[in-house]
């Protein structure tokens, strides 16, 4: 407790600091990419990577955070995971609207005679209506299964949002983790071993795969939660790992 209590106050001391210092500020948002990855997952129930638009709005957020953060405002992280969910729900509204204006206009349109509309806008509105609920189903499913994986991820002593920091960047890397996941999956032994021990089987996968030792190290993480998700049945996280059970380059 008091441990959590001095870590709290070291990070509250870093923000302050970071408020004028841009450099400071930087490092703070690489040091917590991770807990702004998972409050907009807390918010939108589903799993977000730095690609998405929701990345950048929580982005924004926490840097309004940093700002408007005083000390007397208590732990930041809680200040700071209020104002990103305040933003997201924001931003969420906002692209509701949208589509409800968008449908309203949709639905009464007319052409200039007066005419009612073409069946190409009435396409339109039901495809937009069928994307909606198409959406929202799957979100719900991703998030199901995002909590099915993290209970199996939590035996081997990390998180689910670890893996946005864990994922290997470059095309090279990529690939040579590709080609361990597969020969992982690939021997119901080595799988097996995994599973009972919590480790992975390195010096066998690295002469299977043909990889260096450091890249088993460096990817641990990421090479086990992609094994467990095509392994298991996670269709909707399956698919951002198609690239690997595929055999192919993203």
């Amino acid at each position: 407790m008091l441990f959590a209590l001095e870590t709290d106050e070291k990070l509250n001391r870093e923000v302050l600091a970071a408020r004028t210092d841009e450099a400071k500020l930087e490092a703070l948002i690489r040091k917590n990419r991770r807990f702004i990855l998972g409050c907009a997952y807390k918010t939108t129930h589903r799993f977000i990577t730095e690609s998405d638009d929701e990345w950048s709005v929580a982005l924004i957020a926490f840097h309004e955070a940093v700002q408007a953060y005083e000390s007397g405002k208590g732990n930041f992280k809680s200040f700071a995971a209020l104002v990103i969910k305040r933003r997201l729900l924001d931003n969420i509204d906002r692209e509701a609207r949208s589509k409800n204006e968008i449908s309203a206009d949709l639905s009464g349109a007319e052409t200039e005679d007066g005419e009612p509309a073409p069946s190409v806008l009435l396409e339109a509105q039901r495809r937009i209506s069928e994307e909606s609920m198409r959406r929202a189903e799957e979100t719900g499913s991703v998030k199901d299964e995002i909590d099915a994986v993290g209970q199996t991820l939590r035996g081997y002593g990390f998180s689910f949002f670890d893996l946005p920091e864990a994922s290997p960047k470059a095309q090279k890397t990529k690939d040579a983790c590709g080609r361990v996941i597969r020969a992982l999956m690939a021997d119901e032994a080595m799988m097996a071993q995994l599973r009972r021990t919590g480790t992975l089987p390195a010096k066998q996968l690295c002469v299977t795969a043909g990889v260096p030792r450091k890249i088993l190290e460096n990817h641990r993480k990421y090479i086990i939660a992609a094994a467990e998700i095509l392994n298991g049945d996670y269709p909707q996280l399956a698919e951002y790992l198609r690239f690997v059970k595929r055999g192919e380059t993203e």
